[in-house]
């Protein structure tokens, strides 16, 4: 389902999932979570979801999230570089 990759928030997510069955699988069964522009959204549906592939959107997703996902995509990763100085 290409629609659930192009959605605002979870409450879109929700609202597909609950059209009727087929809906609720294609939203189970992405690998890669949905270009959302807020982080809360990003954690939830990974949370609940649990892809394979985080696409953080260069968001500050939770550190637990990252931990559990395969592949991450889009991450800013100045947080994990150390001066050296």
């Amino acid at each position: 389902m290409k629609v659930a990759l192009h959605v605002k928030d979870m409450n879109d997510i929700k609202n597909i999932e609950m059209i009727n069955k087929k809906c609720g699988v294609a939203i189970h069964s992405l690998k890669v979570n949905p270009w959302f522009t807020s982080e809360r959204d990003v954690n939830q549906f990974c949370r609940i979801f649990n892809p394979p592939t985080c696409n953080c959107t260069l968001l500050p997703v939770d550190e637990s999230i990252l931990m559990k996902v395969e592949n991450i995509r889009n991450y800013i990763f100045d947080s994990f570089v150390f001066s050296t100085t």
